[in-house]
């Protein structure tokens, strides 16, 4: 995703964002985010603040940055991704001042790599799930990566991406993996 892309999705009030401004790309590598389709990647930032008006960060994407990831998030209808967009927003308020947050489950032990995972978790069979990592950059500031979106019945393929297990086919024997 382009900086001019990052910042026309973040610039939507509706979603809980009251400012924004371009920030400093930032370079990840599958040390971190295994799935990665390239040992290293830069992905733009901006810089968030939320509409309580004391919660800041960065905030950039990954979903560019693996077919799977990719193509899972392209499948999901706009109004559900706006939606996991909101519950993300709202659980990081939280998140970042050190809360629990109710709307989102912590997914980092079933997540390749080292940084904290949240999935947003609205309850229903029609909603998207929405996966991103809270750290922070070189500098101490809080940094949040949206990693991926995907409609509910399709969160088991996200998920096996994010594992660094994207979709093999079982043997035609019937074996396992």
């Amino acid at each position: 995703m382009t900086e001019q892309e990052t910042l026309k999705i973040l610039q939507r009030p509706d979603l809980g964002v009251e400012a924004i401004a371009q920030a400093e790309p930032i370079t990840v590598s599958r040390e971190h985010f295994p799935w990665l389709s390239s040992e290293q990647m830069d992905v733009p930032t901006v810089h968030v603040k939320l509409e309580d008006g004391t919660t800041q960060f960065r905030y950039g994407s990954l979903v560019g940055c693996n077919p799977g990831t990719e193509k899972l998030a392209a499948e999901v209808p706009p109004q559900q991704s706006k939606n996991a967009e909101q519950g993300m927003f709202k659980a990081l308020a939280a998140l970042l001042n050190g809360q629990h947050a109710t709307s989102v489950d912590s997914m980092s032990q079933y997540v390749a790599g080292d940084i904290p995972v949240f999935k947003t978790a609205k309850k229903g069979a029609d909603v998207s799930r929405l996966y991103f990592a809270v750290t922070s950059d070189t500098d101490g500031q809080p940094l949040v990566f949206k990693l991926g979106v995907a409609k509910h019945k399709k969160q088991d393929s996200l998920l096996a991406i994010l594992k660094g297990t994207p979709g093999e086919k079982r043997k035609k024997d019937g074996g396992k993996r």
